[in-house]
């Protein structure tokens, strides 16, 4: 009796450990980084969210595991991020699915949500307007030319 109640709990155990540590899907998401902020009494996580952008679903809710990486992600709030992600099965401790496993910045200069650009995109409805801006581009920083290019073959 004691042998089989012994590997019931071994079994439990191992079964918890592995739901725990193993991941059935990881991926990378990007967006900005509109809200990170620390919970728990005893299990205390970094929860966050970011901004995708447009469609259907805007905002994508994540957790932290690694109190490095959530510290320096408060330092970047509002940035344009990376998040690389393991999405667990169950995660007992976290509000999310999603676990955050590293992050990089991203360099918005060109990137469709980027002011610049955006103000760009806008004003190319125009032509008269663009032959305008164009004309007073070069005649005053030719190399501000290439930069609204840049904005014009984004995605």
């Amino acid at each position: 009796m004691k042998f089989k109640l012994f590997f019931l709990v071994l079994f439990i155990i191992a079964i918890l450990y592995a739901i725990y540590h193993f991941s059935f899907s990881s991926g990378v998401r990007s967006g900005k980084l509109v809200k990170l902020s620390k919970k728990g009494l005893i299990f205390r996580t970094y929860e966050g969210t970011l901004d995708l952008g447009s469609g259907d679903k805007l905002t994508w809710d994540f957790s932290i595991r690694d109190d490095d990486i959530g510290d320096e992600l408060i330092k970047n709030s509002g940035s344009f991020v990376k998040l690389e992600y393991k999405e667990y099965w169950i995660n007992p401790f976290f509000e999310t699915p999603y676990s955050i496993t590293s992050w990089s910045l991203v360099n918005d200069t060109y990137s469709k949500y980027s002011n610049f650009c955006r103000l760009v995109n806008i004003l190319r409805k125009d032509s008269k307007l663009v032959n305008t801006v164009r004309s007073m581009v070069v005649a005053q920083d030719g190399a501000l030319l290439d930069h609204i290019r840049k904005c014009q073959s984004v995605p």
